[in-house]
């Protein structure tokens, strides 16, 4: 997916419509995912919970604090596909507390995966960002 500089959203102020530009600092649009996660550091196992994808990264929920640069090997399956489970590694660039205080949400950019993963997520997030800006 191409990179989007600018995102345009519609607001009504005093019954008009005003368009309002803010920048991305996303390569790639996320689009909602329901995964479980296997993430592999070279000492733990844990298992996570996926909230969104793009072909370039992944939101994960996590009860386990991983600090900035850790690197994590994920295994999880794709909705939608019949590839099966897919295995990509990738890098912990952000983390923030959940909305509820309960767990972390860690955002996490690709770093290493095979084709056959970066195609099966290219195809899921395509076919889901229509659902994600169209919907009716």
């Amino acid at each position: 997916m191409e990179r989007r500089k600018n995102i345009i959203d519609l607001i009504e102020v005093n019954n008009k419509i005003k368009v309002v530009k803010r920048v991305s600092r996303r390569k790639s649009d996320r689009v909602p995912i329901n995964a479980v996660v296997e993430a592999e550091t070279e000492t733990s196992m844990t298992i996570l919970k996926a909230n969104d994808v793009s072909d370039n990264g992944i939101s994960l929920e996590s009860r386990v604090p991983y600090d900035v640069g850790t690197e994590l090997l994920m295994s999880f399956s794709v909705p939608e596909s019949n590839a099966g489970i897919i295995t990509v590694a990738g890098q912990v660039t952000n983390t923030t507390l959940s909305d509820d205080g309960k767990s972390l949400k860690l955002g996490i950019k690709f770093i290493a995966g095979t084709e056959k993963s970066k195609n099966e997520l290219t195809k899921y997030a395509e076919k889901n960002i229509i659902d994600k800006w169209f919907v009716s």
